[in-house]
């Protein structure tokens, strides 16, 4: 509830069954692209530390299968409109918009893996359309960081977003829920 700043600076009315969140100073989202690198695993001493190394080596070998991330592009737009429309995410205004939208296709087959966007207006901007295909460890904030490192390459100095399903995802990225 309450009254937010949207897009441009308009005092709006927030939905009431969206959180309004925001992050200021986009330029302090750091750490673009982190890799993990797990090398020489040695002394697996009990239970506890070989369920460890296990686990480390399914995310190594999904790692195997990293996607690529590239801007969207025209021909994008059928991809990126069914992943939208099965996430349950709105298409309104996401292809007017697609200069300023990523995507993540799978290495090899190239399928869409992930998509995320933003919506400028002036120096402020609305992030939108941040989906995966299906879970995969961290896609979903490294389509998060990139795109709000596209934004502040472009100049952008606030970054607002309305979410009704992932309120939780976005603190770690500066993002603070408002009134």
């Amino acid at each position: 509830g309450g009254r937010a700043a949207h897009g441009a600076g308009a005092d709006d009315d927030c939905v009431v069954c969206h959180v309004c969140l925001f992050v200021d100073n986009v330029g302090n989202v750091d750490n673009v692209g982190n890799v993990l690198n797990v090398t020489n695993v040695t002394n697996v001493t009990n239970v506890t530390n070989v369920i460890n190394v296990i686990n480390v080596i399914n995310v190594i070998n999904e790692m195997t299968d990293l996607p690529t991330f590239e801007p969207a592009v025209p021909g994008d737009w059928p991809d990126v409109s069914a992943l939208l429309i099965q996430s349950g995410l709105p298409l309104e205004g996401a292809q007017a918009h697609l200069a300023n939208f990523i995507v993540a296709r799978r290495a090899g087959d190239r399928a869409l893996a992930g998509v995320a966007g933003y919506e400028r207006f002036g120096d402020v901007a609305l992030l939108r359309s941040v989906a995966v295909a299906e879970p995969r460890h961290g896609l979903g904030a490294a389509l998060v960081r990139r795109i709000l490192a596209q934004a502040r390459q472009a100049g952008i100095r606030r970054m607002v977003l309305l979410t009704n399903t992932a309120e939780g995802f976005f603190p770690r990225f500066g993002f603070h829920r408002i009134e």
